[in-house]
């Protein structure tokens, strides 16, 4: 016979005791839960209302909103300030104030600077970077002293190894269009030959006509003109009004030519003399320092200034040139202007004189 454990009765509950007892507790449990619930909800919402803080009237006011494709509303008026008496108007202290320049005074300080260049064109390939005349032209287009400046090409235009060839023409045609003015340096056949020498030849049959007549002027000299005009027109489209005689050199006959032909004799002021047997750079820039010096001492406040354009050393060094210009004209309290455009190049030479 066995005994169950202590403490352990014999009795066995019934089933549906069981089961009714596990629902009341459940039942218990969510009354519990929502009774709990709907407290913190209540608590939470007073404390809310406790902290809420009030807003000024205005902004609780509604704002109308504008209507679609009306016009915007004015500004509200602002409350005028109270009017306070004007005091009267203070004189500013009596400082002297400095005078402005008149603009007689202001050209007077600018130093204006033609440049020229002799003997071209150079007539190496273009576009290559060993063309003189190239290397020329950019500088005067992209340097740090001034851009976009505009020269004189004095050019021989049928002398062998320069206009004579079809590089070189084809050289004269780019430099026009850079917008550079182009004159005559010589017309003749041969390289840099004398206007003196070919002022006492025979002319020549210019026109093709087969005969010398008046079409062919008067003089080798003149047949050099006239044909020299006719091939810059048909390179440039331009006729060349400035003419600049070899080394300089001129006498009555010679003038006597350019005045029939309707060419203005052009030398120089100052002789960079970058083409006497190649000097040093530093040559160059002693000459360019003394005659912008020598200039400025004589009262000239425009300036023509020689250079070759065939010469090396003239090509890889004009930036400096330029430079050195400026600086020698600062020295004397002038600004120096390049010309930029083709027509201030021609008012300034236009003006110049030459015996």
């Amino acid at each position: 016979m066995s005994f169950p454990p202590p403490g352990v009765s014999n009795t066995r509950v019934p089933k549906w005791v069981t089961v009714l007892f596990l629902v009341t507790v459940a039942c218990l449990s969510v009354a519990l839960v929502c009774a709990a619930r709907e407290y913190l909800l209540h608590k939470q919402s007073s404390t809310a209302k406790a902290l809420k803080p009030t807003r000024p009237a205005l902004l609780t006011q509604a704002v109308p909103q504008p209507q679609k494709n009306s016009p915007p509303e004015p500004p509200a008026p602002k409350e005028e300030a109270k009017k306070q008496p004007v005091p009267p108007a203070t004189s500013p202290p009596s400082t002297p104030k400095a005078a402005e320049p008149s603009p007689a005074e202001t050209t007077a300080n600018v130093l204006e600077v033609v440049l020229t260049f002799d003997d071209g064109p150079h007539v190496e390939e273009w576009g290559r970077d060993r063309n003189y005349t190239e290397k020329v032209i950019r500088t005067l287009k992209e340097n740090l002293i001034q851009k976009d400046v505009k020269a004189v090409f004095f050019v021989q235009t049928h002398a062998p190894g320069r206009g004579g060839t079809p590089v070189g023409r084809e050289i004269i045609a780019a430099v026009a269009k850079q917008g550079h003015v182009i004159a005559i340096h010589t017309g003749s056949f041969v390289d840099h030959a004398s206007h003196r020498k070919r002022a006492a030849a025979r002319p020549f049959d210019v026109n093709g006509n087969g005969t010398i007549d008046g079409g062919d002027g008067a003089s080798g000299l003149e047949s050099d003109m006239i044909q020299a005009k006719v091939r810059i027109y048909g390179l440039t489209g331009r006729v060349p009004a400035y003419v600049r005689p070899t080394y300089g050199e001129r006498n009555e006959t010679v003038k006597a030519v350019y005045e029939r032909q309707a060419l203005g004799m052009i030398l120089w002021d100052i002789d960079s003399g970058d083409n006497t047997g190649s000097p040093p750079v530093d040559t160059v820039n002693r000459n360019i320092h003394e005659g912008v010096e020598r200039c400025i001492a004589a009262g000239r406040n425009q300036l023509v200034i020689l250079f070759h354009d065939i010469n090396s050393r003239t090509a890889e060094n004009l930036e400096e040139y330029l430079a050195n210009i400026c600086i020698a004209a600062r020295r004397l309290g002038k600004t120096v202007e390049f010309p930029t455009s083709a027509e201030r190049v021609i008012e300034i030479l236009s003006g110049k004189s030459y015996e």
